[in-house]
């Protein structure tokens, strides 16, 4: 056979290699990279200057899904809102509030399988991220705030429905330095999250 022939056996098995994949890749929900947005709404127990309380939370992203193991949030932004209530209220409960903000970009690392066969099983992963945060309090004498370097991690289990939406609980752990109080703001972040990957 001649090296003619040959090419042109090698191009069409390429092609049909190829259009195989592509075929594959259509029915298991691929063509990666894709767009990646998800909402997040839930509770979160904090400790901040002090103080112990439960507020709520809220969440957004916006990034890129790479493939069936990592997703990169580029816009990783949340927002927290407690009363706080700490030894030193004698006369009332809570005495204060404490609000905070986070914006930065995280990474996720895990499983992010489409639904195959007719079966939808749960993903799971990590994540963490790193930006900016303030916080803003109003224990003690008037209000105060801060802006600081903020770090966060946690795990996460989602659902896929249909090719792009998905559904699950996400938690998270924040840290943020800043000069309000000699104890590092914490913040446990636990809702639930819904996308379309």
């Amino acid at each position: 056979m001649s090296r003619t022939a040959l090419r042109a056996v090698a191009f069409a098995l390429a092609l049909v290699t190829s259009g195989a994949a592509s075929a594959r890749a259509d029915d298991e929900g691929g063509h990666y990279p894709r767009p990646s947005v998800g909402a997040v709404i839930g509770a979160a127990p904090s400790r901040i200057g002090g103080g112990t309380g439960t507020g709520a939370f809220v969440s957004g992203n916006a990034g890129i899904r790479f493939n069936e193991w990592l997703q990169w949030d580029v816009f990783d932004g949340s927002g927290f809102w407690s009363e706080q209530t700490t030894d030193l209220c004698l006369l009332s409960d809570p005495c204060g509030d404490a609000k905070a903000m986070f914006l930065g970009s995280a990474v996720r690392g895990g499983f992010f399988r489409k639904p195959r066969d007719g079966k939808q099983l749960p993903n799971g992963f990590l994540i963490g991220g790193i930006g900016a945060g303030r916080l803003t309090s109003t224990q003690g004498v008037g209000e105060q705030s801060d802006w600081g370097i903020a770090g966060n991690v946690g795990a996460g289990v989602e659902i896929p429905f249909g090719e792009h939406f998905t559904a699950g609980v996400t938690y998270r752990f924040f840290v943020m330095d800043d000069d309000l109080s000699d104890e590092v703001p914490m913040i446990h972040a636990i809702g639930f999250e819904f996308g379309w990957r």
